[in-house]
C-alpha cells in the first residue's frame, strides 16, 4: 500500500508535489490545533475568567473594607451618648421646674418648727402628740427622665376649744399653701374642749428628714 502511494507521488510533477506537501502541513497544523492547542486555549480562557472574577470580588471587598474602616473611625457610642445627654437635659429641666414649685412649700426639716411657731400664737391649744408618718415616694413621668418627689407627713394631736382650733387651721391654710392639711379628725372631749388630729404634708426632692 505504501509502495503504491510512493510510486504515485513519484509520478507527480514538482508543482504537484509542492501542493501535496503544503496540504499535508496544513492538515498537521489543524490536527495539532484541535487536539493540543485548543484545549490549552480553553484552559487559559477559563483561568482568565476566574482571575477577572477574583479581581471583581477583591474590588468589592476593598470597597466594603473602606466603608467599615470609615464606620470604625467614627465614634460607635456617639448616638447613645447623644440620647443620654438629651435625657439628662430633660431630667434637669423637670427637676428645675419641680424645685421652683417646691419653693412655695415649706422644707420638710422646717415643717415641725413652723407648726410649733403657729401653735405659739394660739395658747388655747395644747400639743398632745407629734409623730412622723411613713415616707411616700411620688414619681412624675416614666423611664430615666422621671422625676421623684417624697411626701413628708406629720400627724399632730391637739386639744383645745373649737374657735382656737378653727383659727389655727385657717392660719395654716392662709400660709401661702406652704403646708397642706391632708386629713383631720375632730372629736369633742369635754365641751367646749375637743381633741383634733391633723395630718400635714409637704413635698421634697430629698427623702431625708432632719426635723422632729
Amino acid at each position: 500500500m505504501m509502495k503504491k502511494w510512493i510510486s504515485r507521488v513519484n509520478r507527480f510533477s514538482v508543482r504537484e508535489r509542492g501542493i501535496l506537501l503544503a496540504t499535508v502541513v496544513v492538515a498537521l497544523i489543524l490536527l495539532y490545533a484541535q487536539f493540543a492547542w485548543e484545549p490549552l486555549w480553553r484552559s487559559n480562557r477559563s483561568a482568565e475568567q476566574a482571575i477577572a472574577a477574583a479581581n471583581l470580588e477583591l474590588v468589592d471587598l476593598s470597597a466594603q473594607t473602606d466603608v467599615l474602616r470609615k464606620q470604625l473611625a467614627q465614634d460607635p457610642d456617639a448616638a447613645l451618648r447623644k440620647e443620654n445627654e438629651r435625657l439628662r437635659n430633660q431630667l434637669n429641666a423637670r427637676q428645675e421646674r419641680l424645685k421652683q414649685n417646691l419653693s412655695r412649700l415649706v422644707a420638710p426639716e422646717e415643717m415641725p418648727e413652723l407648726l410649733m411657731a403657729l401653735l405659739h400664737k394660739h395658747p388655747g391649744l395644747q400639743v398632745v402628740a407629734v409623730a412622723k408618718l411613713p415616707l411616700r415616694k411620688i414619681q412624675h413621668g416614666e423611664g430615666e427622665a422621671a422625676a421623684v418627689l417624697f411626701s413628708h407627713r406629720v400627724k399632730v394631736v391637739l386639744t383645745g376649744g373649737y374657735f382656737d382650733t378653727l383659727q389655727y387651721i385657717q392660719k395654716i391654710e392662709r400660709n401661702e399653701s406652704r403646708l397642706r392639711i391632708v386629713d383631720m379628725d375632730y372629736k369633742v372631749d369635754v365641751y367646749p374642749r375637743a381633741e383634733v388630729t391633723l395630718e400635714f404634708e409637704t413635698l421634697g426632692l430629698d427623702e431625708r428628714w432632719l426635723g422632729v
